[in-house]
């Protein structure tokens, strides 16, 4: 693929669960009212999970400075580091050393906070990432013939493209058999009018897209590595490190159909539009954080069952005080429904979820309250008495969750569902599309 023609990808990249070196340059550390010189080398570490390990060489010979510099080491444990080519500055939590009197000391460590960047800078040009266990996505006309394997998409003043990384279907294979940690596309991102740009505005343009295709994989796939280029295509601008991540699986379900992703570049200018309003951006972020903590079962299927009901509610309070509805003390039930209505999202409880409608006995339930009803048993200890329909209470409110987030984004797309679907490349058009 070509991003750009000299950026094609900064980095060497490794095949799965590997190491990319980021840089080896000079640094200069900052240890009470002094600082040293020394040479370090800079790895984004796949495994166990995704982190940047730092090794640094002091060559200090006097061994009172080597002693004075390991004390204050020891005293602190965390070392303001400025990495002299790079432009960054960062704490790094040490891990480890090792002395000799009459060899150079090495420090080892990792990022205090995860994430690092360069200074600032205002005229960026263009910026080049990577995306982390996304899925191999194949992008279709609207008569349905296959045109390729990139995306190109625009929205809120943006560019972006994402394609392929090189041998990406023997990268998966291996995260299939192994498990673990993936470069799978490599994307570039500018304005639009090819205006210049901030570092802080690339910053929040990429953690908007780490919620946006994380929401799509239906687990955590983060927007790694950033590369800025000034208009000379010069890298001024770096990050290191990575958001949160989640390892390689083929299990999880999500409306994402791998085989249809010309829907993504549809979709992500309604969830930026959404994302930039002060009322939603919050509760966006903890929408798309329970749905995936409940998706991947991170505490089994009644801990997820809670963790998605808790955004349907969010969501439904947030969609009140957005239409100016009046504010009331309701039942979780009924706002939910509320909010179901509204979007024309069906209520009624799925004919193909049979334990679902058993469980409501001969009551005339909908969905929100028999599961909400599901949702209380659990909270109260009382889990046996719907133990048989726990399953479809926990697939029907993340499909709802889908729904509300879709239609909040404006999509009248097709899209894959979770509840009826067969095969990969099996979607059906979204409920609301007959009002559109």
């Amino acid at each position: 693929m070509e991003i750009q023609d000299e950026q094609n990808s900064y980095y060497s990249l490794p095949m799965p669960n590997g190491n990319v070196i980021l840089s080896q340059e000079q640094v200069q550390l900052h240890i009470g009212n002094s600082d040293y010189e020394g040479s370090a080398l800079a790895l984004f570490q796949l495994l166990p999970v995704p982190k940047v390990f730092i090794s640094i060489e002091l060559g200090i010979a006097e061994l009172e400075t080597k002693l004075k510099l390991v004390k204050g080491i020891k005293d602190s444990d965390i070392v303001s580091t400025t990495f002299q080519e790079t432009k960054i500055t960062t704490d790094v939590l040490i891990t480890g050393m090792n002395f000799s009197t009459n060899e150079p000391l090495h420090v080892k460590g990792v990022l205090r906070n995860g994430i690092a960047h360069s200074n600032h800078v205002n005229n960026l040009q263009a910026v080049t990432f990577y995306l982390c266990n996304f899925r191999d996505f194949h992008v279709h006309e609207p008569s349905g013939h296959s045109v390729g394997f990139e995306l190109f998409c625009q929205a809120s003043g943006w560019e972006l493209k994402v394609a392929p990384v090189e041998n990406l279907r023997d990268q998966i294979k291996n995260l299939q058999e192994t498990g673990g940690y993936g470069f799978t596309h490599i994307c570039r991102l500018k304005k639009t009018d090819n205006s210049k740009f901030s570092s802080q505005e690339t910053s929040d343009y990429l953690t908007a897209l780490f919620y946006f295709f994380s929401f799509a994989r239906g687990s955590w796939c983060p927007t790694v590595l950033p590369v800025g280029y000034d208009e000379n295509s010069e890298a001024i601008w770096f990050e290191w490190g990575a958001r949160m991540t989640d390892r390689w699986s083929d299990n999880g379900l999500s409306w994402f159909d791998s085989h249809h992703a010309e829907v993504l570049p549809e979709i992500l200018p309604g969830f930026l539009k959404l994302w930039e309003d002060d009322l939603w951006q919050s509760p966006l972020r903890s929408a798309v954080y329970w749905y995936i903590g409940s998706n991947k079962k991170a505490a089994g299927i009644d801990g997820g069952l809670i963790l998605s009901q808790a955004a349907l509610e969010k969501l439904s309070s947030v969609y009140n005080v957005s239409s100016n509805a009046p504010v009331e003390r309701t039942q979780a039930s009924k706002k939910i429904r509320r909010l179901l209505d509204e979007l024309a999202i069906p209520v009624d409880i799925p004919k193909e979820m049979t334990n679902l409608i058993s469980s409501k006995g001969h009551k005339n339930k909908d969905a929100p309250e028999i599961i909400a009803e599901i949702r209380n048993s659990i909270t109260h200890q009382n889990r046996l008495v719907f133990r048989d329909a726990l399953y479809e209470a926990w697939n029907l409110n993340l499909w709802y969750i889908e729904m509300v987030l879709l239609r909040l984004f404006e999509f009248t797309g097709h899209y894959g569902n979770r509840l009826t679907r067969g095969w990969l490349g099996q979607v059906v058009p979204v409920p609301w599309a007959s009002e559109e």
